[in-house]
Parts: structure tokens; sequence; C-alpha cells
């Protein structure tokens, strides 16, 4: 019974809990699973870094994450190094124009990420898959959210 009440205590930040006896129910542990939880993801979409900006656009998706470093994926930055600069927006100085890639990481729990909290998740890549100069159509045939 001790086991189950420190299981209770430690579950109750995310789940609503219900002991009758010796049987644990868990209610309303949807946080467990789902867009709140930190989950491995292979995503393509559009890249852009700037001035309190580090923004990643997912195909298929309404909303941006904010991508933490792109410490893990060196040849991200080598690519970039090799674009001609583009103005930023509040004329603070220039950036690399977008890019189109394909990586994966770990995007985490839903919240409010980012400059301000104004991105949902999290994405902190681990590999680069492809990269190359942002097109028209880019995301047309993409399938994935």
């Amino acid at each position: 019974m001790q086991r189950i009440r420190a299981i209770v205590r430690n579950t109750a930040k995310v789940c609503s809990c219900v002991c009758s006896g010796t049987a644990l129910l868990l209610v309303g542990c949807r946080d467990l699973l789902g867009p709140n939880r930190e989950v491995m993801v292979e995503v393509q979409g559009h890249y852009v870094a700037g001035f309190e900006s580090s923004g990643f656009a997912p195909c298929n998706s309404e909303r941006g994450w904010w991508v933490e470093s792109t410490d893990a994926v060196p040849e991200l930055r080598r690519f970039l190094s090799t674009l001609p600069p583009v103005q930023g927006p509040y004329v603070i100085g220039t950036y690399p124009p977008p890019v189109f890639v394909r990586w994966r990481g770990v995007r985490s729990r839903k919240g409010e990420y980012g400059h301000l909290g104004a991105m949902p998740y999290k994405f902190e890549p681990r590999a680069l898959v492809f990269v190359r100069a942002k097109g028209e159509n880019d995301c047309a045939s993409s399938s994935q959210r």
C-alpha cells in the first residue's frame, strides 16, 4: 500500500488518481501520450535563424516550433554559411535565408517556447537528413504532421 501511495504522489502532477483497496486506477492520463510528451521525430519543413528567432515550420503544421540549438547538426551551419545573407526584419543585421530541411530530433511537450513563448513546441535536432535552399513547393507532397 505504501508503494501505491508513492505512485499516486508521483503521478498526481500529470494524472487524476483513484485508489481503491490495493488496485490503482489512473484516470485522465492523456498527458502521458500524444502532444504532451517528448518524442523523437523525423520531420521536414523550413528552418530560419535570425534576431530573436530560431524557428522551424514543419510541413502541414499551422504553428512553428522553436529550435533550441543546432549544435548537434554542424553540417546545417556549414551549409548556411555558404548562402548569401538576407536583411533581418528589424534592420538589426543580416542572417542566413530560410532553408528546407529534413531532420531527426526530439520534439518537446506542448508548452510555450522561444522568444516571448510564442511557439507551442521546442525541437532539438539530433541528425540532419538533408538541407537545401528553400523552394516554392517544398511541402506540396508532404503528408507528415
